[in-house]
């Protein structure tokens, strides 16, 4: 069989999918035409696409710790958003990095359904694809959406 990125990881849907999605970001970031410059990047304004991934027991989640320089403390946080960051061909293993989720009042949530902005952060982690048995794109929107809260006065 000859190893070219048609049959990549065949045995291994996931790692496609998630290669797929890291050329895709790849293009978007890097992608340029000598009369528009790198158009389709400012044009989409970020340079990840977001990502949430299934397991057999539901949405997959991990911890990271950040620096708050507002309290010069650590923040633990939990978070089920990721970015790819690197998938090797022919790997079963993949590094993400995590995405803080934030709600409308600009707090840390850990609730799906409150998230509305999400920041990239600097953590990063390898994660097992063979534990991995779905992946869901979520919208760029999410990456830079503004929170404004108006006064009601």
């Amino acid at each position: 069989m000859e190893n070219n990125e048609s049959n990549f990881g065949s045995q291994n849907s996931i790692g496609d999918a998630l290669f797929e999605l890291k050329k895709l970001q790849d293009f978007i970031a890097d992608a340029s035409t000598p009369f528009l410059g790198r158009i389709l990047g400012r044009l989409i304004e970020t340079d990840t696409i977001p990502l949430i991934l299934l397991t057999k027991h539901g949405i997959y989640e991990t911890s990271g710790h950040i620096f708050n320089e507002k309290t010069n403390k650590m923040d633990s946080f939990t978070t089920s958003f990721f970015r790819i960051d690197s998938i090797e061909r022919g790997s079963n293993c993949a590094k993400l990095t995590l995405l803080r989720p934030y709600d409308i009042n600009k707090k840390p949530t850990n609730s799906l359904c409150d998230v509305v902005k999400l920041v990239k952060t600097s953590i990063c982690v390898e994660v097992d694809l063979s534990c991995i048995c779905g992946v869901q794109c979520l919208s760029t929107e999410l990456l830079k959406r503004k929170i404004i809260i108006e006064p009601k006065w």
